[in-house]
């Protein structure tokens, strides 16, 4: 009994180590240690024991636009965050982007899914302390209730949350669905806008239409820019444009900029 009952002790004492298996108290302090690195997603945690040291292959999360350099950074952070945690541990940390894009578009079909959705866009994602939060907006008809368009929004964040498990919070922004309403082309005074586009561009506007619409006047207008240019820099170019035309041009309502190369 006494022979059996020092084998039963040995065999707990080493049984993790050879199962290549790491004690749960240890793999808890890692993630939780993981968890305090901000702007850091925890994607996978390997922990194994062997010769009394703790063992930790991390795989961790950082934005796709991140640099090279904020990358390493994060991967030290975590290194030295797990080795407070666990003193002595053998610790090797992989980088990698998350894939936001495609948890935008499982996100957004599951929102659009939902009864009662009319038009989500501005889907955002975050990193929170270690924690991926997505926002977005969220248009319903205007004449519905606070209270009917929260319950749907709540079953948009419940039904998103389901869809895509990577996502820890969801926050929605409602707001009203814009209804068609009656327009028509009206003349007026065009040339202050061409003056803006030509000092903007070089080039005059390739159309330009106001139209007189139940919320005011609105000037629609197609630029061409160079087509080889950035899609961000085309967009900067057009809010600079349409800014200019609403100090400017005060009467005009809105103003609404159509790029093409």
């Amino acid at each position: 009994m006494l022979v059996l009952l020092a084998a039963s002790r040995l065999a707990r004492g080493n049984i993790d180590v050879l199962m290549d298996r790491a004690p749960t108290d240890a793999e808890a302090m890692a993630r939780a240690a993981i968890s305090s690195v901000p702007e850091v997603v925890l994607q996978r945690l390997r922990m194994r024991q062997a010769g009394g040291r703790q063992f930790a292959d991390v795989v961790i999360g950082v934005s796709p636009s991140a640099a090279v350099g904020q990358g390493h950074a994060a991967a030290d952070a975590v290194e030295a965050a797990v080795g407070r945690a666990l003193p002595g541990s053998d610790i090797v940390v992989h980088v990698e982007p998350l894939e936001d894009a495609g948890i935008r578009e499982r996100a957004h079909a599951a929102a659009v899914a939902v009864p009662g959705v009319r038009e989500v866009h501005n889907l955002t994602l975050l990193v929170v302390g270690g924690r991926i939060e997505l926002s977005l907006h969220l248009k319903l008809p205007g004449n519905v209730t606070l209270e009917a368009a929260h319950d749907v929004a709540e079953q948009l964040e419940r039904a998103v949350c389901e869809a895509v498990p990577e996502v820890d919070t969801v926050v929605t922004h409602l707001e009203p669905l814009t209804e068609p309403s009656a327009g028509r082309e009206v003349p007026g005074d065009k040339r202050t806008i061409e003056r803006i586009v030509l000092e903007a561009t070089g080039k005059e506007p390739r159309e330009l239409r106001l139209l007189r619409t139940d919320g005011g006047l609105v000037a629609f207008l197609t630029l061409g820019l160079d087509g080889g240019s950035s899609l961000a820099d085309a967009h900067a170019s057009a809010s600079e444009i349409e800014e200019r035309i609403r100090r400017e041009r005060p009467d005009i309502d809105d103003v609404i900029v159509h790029t093409e190369p």
